[in-house]
């Protein structure tokens, strides 16, 4: 269904979802509407998930 990903693209996406959760983690920090801010924990969480079985691949080193 899904073609494998090279490790070089593997890395990119591991390194954009990384700058995204960081931006993500200022987001969540500076909103105050508490929906919004569940929302956004839930994608954090989401992203955190991927970038773990990324890792357990030994496709990237998550920093």
């Amino acid at each position: 269904m899904f073609e494998r990903l090279t490790l070089e693209e593997t890395k990119l996406l591991s390194d954009i979802i990384e700058e995204y959760l960081a931006d993500l983690r200022s987001e969540i920090a500076s909103t105050d509407d508490f929906d919004y801010k569940t929302g956004l924990k839930k994608k954090s969480e989401m992203l955190r998930v991927i970038l773990g079985k990324f890792e357990s691949a030994g496709t990237v080193v998550v920093h």
